[in-house]
């Protein structure tokens, strides 16, 4: 079986997340994303795309309980239909 066609997004030394070929929109290098105060702890931030507010989903928050480093160098766009068959963006940080 060949492998599936996704990119590794690192979110600390030691674990990485699998984000599908064909939900990968994006890829910015030194983004400038804003802090939003009374949000989830995955999610305090959001980014400024193509005339969008995306929030960005903190994964290590997620999965290890602690967030990443607080300026992280690269985020990824990808997108997703909803529960109502929307088009959707999310951030994540790597």
């Amino acid at each position: 079986m060949n492998g599936a066609d996704a990119w590794l997004l690192p979110i600390d030394s030691a674990t990485r997340i699998a984000v599908g070929r064909l939900e990968l929109v994006h890829i910015v290098e030194s983004p400038e994303y804003f802090e939003v105060p009374k949000t989830p702890n995955y999610c305090t931030r959001v980014f400024f795309w193509n005339g969008r507010i995306i929030p960005i989903i903190d994964v290590s928050v997620l999965v290890n309980k602690s967030p990443i480093n607080s300026r992280a160098n690269i985020v990824a766009i990808a997108n997703y239909l909803n529960e109502r068959n929307h088009l959707q963006f999310r951030c994540f940080l790597g």
